[in-house]
C-alpha cells in the first residue's frame, strides 16, 4: 500500500490502548493446515494489553530501537526476549514505502502464557496489526492476512485459525480454504482448560506431524479424515444438545493426537487425573506436547472439581 502523508498523519503521537484475547480449539488442530475445518473459540478471560504512544519520524532505515518497552502481567516478561524481533518482523511485512523511525513507549501486559496453546502468538500478531492499521501502515481489510503472515514467525506455517478467533472474538467453524462461519450455540456443557506443567511449541509439533505425513501419507490422510469427523460430531453435539456426541468428538480427536505422537507423559497424566475426577472426555488443545488440555464435564458436576482451571465455556 502507498504510505501517502503517513508522517503528516502522525505529527502528534499515536495513543495506543488495546486489548487482544486468547483462543482455544475444541477440535481440528493440525489438520486445519490441510483444509480440514476446525472448531475454535475465543478465550476472553485471558488477554494481552498494549498501552502507550508511538510516533513515526522520517529516518534512513525503519527501526524500533528508539521505542521504550515495558513488560508486565503474569506472562509479560516471557515476551520480552521476543518482542523486538517480532516487531521487526512486523515492520518487514509493511510494503515498500518511506523509511521511518518508531519512537515512543509501550507497555505490554500479558495474561497469556507462551507455548500453552492459548493463542499468545495470534493475540500479539493481531494487536500489532491493529497498531499498524492505526498508524496507516496496514489496511483494515488486510488485518487477517497480515496477522497470519506474522504468525508464521511462531508456527513455521499458520493456518490462520487462531488469528480468526482473536479477530472475530466469536466461536468459529474455520476452514483455511473455505472461509469461516460464526457459530451461535445455545448449549454449553462445562468445558475446562488445565495446564499440564510443560510448554508445547507449535512449530515443533507442526514439523512432527508433517514428517509423519511425508513418511506415511495414507495414514496421514486417514488421521485428517478422523479429525474432520470429530469436528462434525462436535457440531452435532452443540446443535442437538447431545453430550454423548460431544464426548465422542473429543475422544476421537484425542486418539488422533496420540497417533500423531503429540501426547506426552505430562499430558497423559493430567488427562488421567481429570478423568479420575469425573471428566467425561479429555484431549490436548492447541499443538500438543505440553500446554493445556481440555476436559468435558457433565452439567451436574461439582464446580469445585474445576475451580483451579480456566473455564472455557
Amino acid at each position: 500500500m502507498e504510505h501517502t502523508n503517513v508522517f503528516q498523519r502522525h505529527l502528534m503521537p499515536l495513543s495506543v490502548d488495546l486489548a487482544s484475547v486468547g483462543k482455544w480449539i475444541l477440535t481440528g488442530e493440525h489438520a486445519v493446515l490441510r483444509g480440514v475445518p476446525a472448531l475454535v473459540f475465543p478465550l476472553t478471560s485471558r488477554r494481552l494489553f498494549i498501552k502507550g504512544e508511538l510516533h513515526l519520524l522520517p529516518g534512513e532505515d525503519t527501526a524500533l530501537e528508539q521505542c521504550q518497552l515495558e513488560f508486565g502481567g503474569e506472562f509479560g516478561r516471557d515476551l520480552q526476549p521476543l518482542f523486538y524481533e517480532i516487531f521487526k518482523k512486523a515492520l518487514d511485512l509493511i510494503p515498500k514505502g518511506p523509511k521511518f523511525v518508531v519512537k515512543g513507549h509501550l507497555k505490554i501486559i500479558s495474561e497469556l502464557p507462551l507455548g500453552a496453546g492459548l493463542g499468545t502468538s495470534a493475540s500479539l500478531s493481531v494487536a500489532l496489526g491493529r497498531i499498524f492499521w492505526n498508524l496507516g501502515l496496514v489496511k483494515e481489510e488486510e488485518l487477517f492476512s497480515w496477522a497470519t503472515s506474522l504468525e508464521h514467525f511462531f508456527h513455521g506455517e499458520s493456518s490462520g485459525v487462531d488469528v480468526a478467533a482473536v479477530l472475530h472474538q466469536a466461536p468459529l467453524l474455520y476452514s483455511r480454504y473455505g472461509g469461516l462461519k460464526v457459530c451461535r450455540f445455545s448449549y454449553f456443557p462445562p468445558i475446562s482448560l488445565h495446564y499440564v506443567g510443560t510448554k508445547g511449541y507449535t512449530r515443533d509439533c507442526v514439523a512432527k506431524v508433517k514428517e509423519l505425513y511425508e513418511q506415511f501419507p495414507k495414514k496421514g490422510q486417514q488421521l485428517d479424515q478422523a479429525m474432520g469427523e470429530s469436528v462434525s460430531l462436535a457440531l452435532q453435539g452443540f446443535e442437538e444438545a447431545n453430550l454423548e456426541k460431544l464426548r465422542s468428538a473429543i475422544q476421537l480427536a484425542r486418539r488422533v493426537f496420540e497417533e500423531w505422537g503429540l501426547v506426552d507423559a505430562a499430558m497423559a497424566k493430567t488427562m488421567a487425573e481429570l478423568e479420575a475426577k469425573g471428566a467425561l472426555a479429555t484431549k490436548p488443545t492447541g499443538s500438543g506436547l505440553g500446554g493445556y488440555v481440555l476436559a468435558l464435564w457433565d452439567p451436574s458436576i461439582d464446580r469445585s472439581q474445576i475451580e483451579n482451571a480456566i473455564v472455557a465455556l
